[in-house]
């Protein structure tokens, strides 16, 4: 990364290594204080957990069978911080950590010589401190090896179209960072990469950039070294059933119909981007007015921003267009929206521009209203609908305070200053989140307790694999504070198997949000269960397992028998049949 080999860029070197340190440790620091999240922090424990136990680390399996969400590379990251720390929360999440921390260094280290030192710095620091930071990089799920590997493919394909003397190398790590893009999440991977090139060399009537000076012919054997092996593995080893299943259910699939209920408006990743990049997003407005201040000789005098803002607006926008919408899915975006951040604050601080103060003041009482709802919001409405929930009255204060006091900096003109007060806000309140909101969680998590009933059941026992069918209706699905409600008995075996409750429900349409089910039907016990020896037409005492939180389609059916497997002893699965395929209920206590 370094341009010449001197004592400037030893001092910048550790520099960004030292930032580096900090961000592991921040991203780290009490990340084994909660047990995991369902759904899908459990879903990919317990499959990489099939997959240890089968000595498999090829094919994603879950509760024994085929789990075509995700491809291996994911997997084999949390592999390596079990090995190291254990089966448990710090183990599963620690690569999530490191990985957002690479993410800093390899920005800080990559835009120094698009923008400078500063820019560099600054860009490292405010993706840090963003809010969606916080979340996405303390969480054992694959986006934070997406988001590292697309940045490094997107990056250094511009520094490559940018400096000839560096082109080779960069080409090639753009290639091999797609690949591993692809072994993470699949052909997103690559796809919307390339689709940001050629829409940036085409506004830049370039596009034989590609073949003329492109490489394709390294480039496309690399991507295909790295990739191909473990797909014709799995896809050898599972009769091509798991490729199949990626290919048409979890992309085409996802992108043409929403699945397990998450869908939105058309607004739906603009408001999540602007609420995940708080602080920093309320100085959107001034950085792009100030872009568009110079759109004359934007598309041939400023590759970089262009590059940036196709970058961002393609990724958003291609989203946009998809029918299943989750928060996470545009954080790609967020880097060159950082950038184009700080380069414009670094504008400002250098005298280079002047803003206006009444806006950036404004700017920032947009952030004081939106967590002082936040805090009405976390204090006194959630506390009314679910008393079990601890009290979040002080979730926006760190954010408030800082607003407040750089509000009163930027009215003086001090720029860093003001910043600054912002990063330590973001600080804070991981902090505030970290240590003091999010622990109370844990004893109000109802997988938690249903984990725990089976780990007392289990005792010391080995793993045991028992299998029965589930028929119609055998689960039983009561409404009632948004949880479906799951009750189990028969001590001493290592799965509990399920049986009656106070009704036995299939139903046709089943509302989380809503909290309701509809066309709902008594129906018989199947005889095949054995019945609870302590039930009664009422809720019966032996009901250990309580509310499990469940995300399901809008459309789930009981319908044909099923089998499950194993419940190991600090682990249970219990699957259901829904409109869309098996749907995986998951608790799991690390």
């Amino acid at each position: 990364m370094f341009s010449r080999n001197s004592a400037t860029d030893r001092f910048f070197g550790l520099k960004a290594f030292a930032v580096f340190l900090l961000a592991v440790l921040f991203f780290s620091w009490g990340t084994g204080n909660t047990s995991l999240w369902d759904i899908d922090e459990p879903i990919y424990a317990q499959s990489l957990k099939d997959q240890i136990a089968q000595h498999n680390l090829v094919v994603p399996t879950f509760n024994a069978r085929l789990m075509p969400d995700k491809p291996a590379l994911n997997y084999w990251l949390m592999w390596t911080g079990v090995k190291m720390l254990g089966m448990n929360s710090w183990g599963l999440r620690i690569g999530s950590a490191v990985v957002g921390a690479l993410l800093i260094l390899y920005l800080i280290m990559a835009l120094r010589r698009l923008y400078g030192e500063n820019i560099a710095l600054i860009s490292g620091l405010l993706t840090a401190t963003a809010l969606h930071s916080t979340v996405i990089f303390r969480g054992a799920t694959p986006d934070p090896l997406l988001i590292l590997t697309v940045t490094i493919a997107l990056l250094s394909y511009l520094r490559a179209y940018l400096f000839p003397d560096i082109r080779n190398r960069e080409l090639l790590i753009a290639y091999a960072a797609m690949a591993f893009a692809t072994l993470d999440k699949g052909p997103i991977g690559f796809l919307l990469p390339g689709l940001i090139i050629v829409l940036f060399l085409l506004l830049r009537r370039d596009l034989s950039f590609l073949w003329r000076e492109g490489r394709l012919a390294l480039g496309v054997p690399i991507f295909l070294i790295i990739t191909l092996p473990w797909y014709l593995a799995v896809g050898v080893e599972t009769h091509w059933a798991w490729d199949r299943a990626f290919i048409f259910k979890q992309n085409i699939g996802r992108f043409s119909d929403s699945m397990q209920g998450h869908r939105g408006p058309w607004v739906y990743y603009l408001l999540s981007t602007f609420l995940g990049m708080l602080p920093w997003s309320i100085f959107l407005p001034q950085t792009f007015r100030d872009i568009w201040a110079s759109r004359q000789h934007f598309l041939h005098r400023q590759p970089k921003t262009l590059f940036l803002l196709v970058w961002g607006t393609a990724w958003i926008g291609f989203f946009t267009l998809s029918a299943t919408k989750l928060p996470n899915y545009v954080w790609e975006a967020y880097p060159p929206l950082f950038i184009l951040l700080a380069a414009y604050f670094e504008k400002v601080r250098a005298g280079a521009s002047r803003p206006a103060r009444w806006g950036l003041v404004l700017s920032l009482g947009v952030l004081f209203l939106i967590l002082l709802s936040l805090i009405i919001f976390a204090g006194w409405i959630v506390p009314r609908v679910e008393p079990r929930l601890p009290n979040m009255v002080e979730i926006g204060v760190p954010y408030l305070l800082a607003a407040g006091i750089a509000g009163a900096l930027l009215w003086h003109q001090r720029w860093a200053q003001a910043w600054v007060t912002l990063g330590i806000g973001g600080v804070a309140l991981t902090a505030l989140l970290v240590f003091v909101i999010i622990p109370p969680f844990n004893g109000v998590k109802p997988s938690r307790e249903m984990g725990q009933r089976i780990a007392a059941l289990q005792g010391q026992q080995p793993y045991r694999q028992r299998q029965m069918c589930i028929r119609d209706s055998l689960i039983g699905w009561l409404p009632g504070n948004g949880f479906s409600r799951i009750f189990c008995s028969m001590p001493g075996v290592a799965t509990c198997p399920f049986t009656i409750c106070r009704r036995w429900r299939s139903c046709q349409r089943y509302s989380v949000q809503n909290r309701f089910i509809s066309s709902a039907r008594k129906t018989p016990l199947p005889q095949s269960v054995p019945p609870c020896p302590q039930h009664t037409s009422s809720r019966p005492s032996c009901c250990a397992m309580r509310s499990i939180t469940t995300k399901t389609s809008p459309c789930c059916r009981l319908a044909r028998a099923r089998k499950i497997l194993t419940m190991p002893s600090r682990l249970t699965n219990i699957s259901k049949i829904c409109g869309d395929g098996v749907r995986p209920i998951t608790a799991f206590i690390g």
